[in-house]
């Protein structure tokens, strides 16, 4: 079993290495969804995947996987241990929870690659919206609400919109509707975007709703700071 430091040694790399293994894990994440396609199992995808990438660290963290799934352990304990992003691993055990693997690999390479295109630098609305699409990425799996919310505050760079989730996970959990818990902390998410998530909640449409907001957020930082 890899010890701590082992576990960040490639996914944690600052700078331009960073960068490198973070492409090298979504091309490998979207590799492995093109050849399943064609009905080949994980442990194929991997041996096929490990012939491009062996000799790199990204390639050194495929194999352990591989072995790890060989000894009979799961696919996302065999990834945390060999230092996958703490994201990946998430939803590849929620994937594996509900049934839906390898639809978990093809979101997960949807939020890699997402991420690396990403072009401007990051305000508050970029993390709000960043962490309604992983709610509703998780949520399209199968996953209950209260674990997405938990995930996506989890995962956030934003300190205070990452509390402020987590404190809506924590009334969601004691029995409060998910949309007046955002309502409540209007002055953080906004009350148009907590009554717009209030309104999808009673419709039984969340998991859209989620990805809509996240586009409303996009569409208006796009516009008020010009990008292209």
């Amino acid at each position: 079993m890899a010890d701590a430091s082992e576990k960040t040694s490639w996914s944690g790399m600052p700078g331009e290495a960073g960068a490198e293994n973070r492409l090298l894990l979504a091309t490998g994440t979207r590799a492995i969804c093109l050849l399943q396609k064609e009905g080949l199992s994980l442990a194929d995808c991997l041996g096929i995947l490990l012939e491009d990438v062996a000799a790199l660290d990204i390639g050194k963290a495929f194999l352990q996987v591989r072995n790890g799934i060989a000894e009979g352990k799961s696919v996302a304990a065999s990834m945390r241990e060999a230092g996958f992003p703490a994201l990946y691993v998430q939803v590849v055990a929620a994937g594996e929870e509900t049934g839906k693997l390898f639809e978990a690999l093809a979101l997960i390479a949807d939020d890699l690659e997402r991420e690396l295109l990403r072009k401007a630098p990051m305000e508050d609305g970029d993390h709000l919206a960043l962490a309604l699409r992983r709610m509703a990425m998780t949520m399209s799996l199968g996953l209950p609400l209260i674990p997405a919310i938990g995930i996506a505050a989890d995962n956030m760079e934003h300190a205070g919109l990452g509390q402020a989730l987590l404190d809506v996970k924590k009334d969601v959990a004691a029995g409060v509707p998910f949309g007046e818990a955002m309502v409540k902390r209007a002055n953080v998410f906004g009350i148009v975007l907590a009554r717009y998530l209030e309104a999808g909640e009673r419709s039984g449409r969340l998991d859209r709703v989620l990805v809509s907001a996240a586009d409303f957020l996009d569409r208006i930082l796009k516009i008020r700071y010009r990008r292209s």
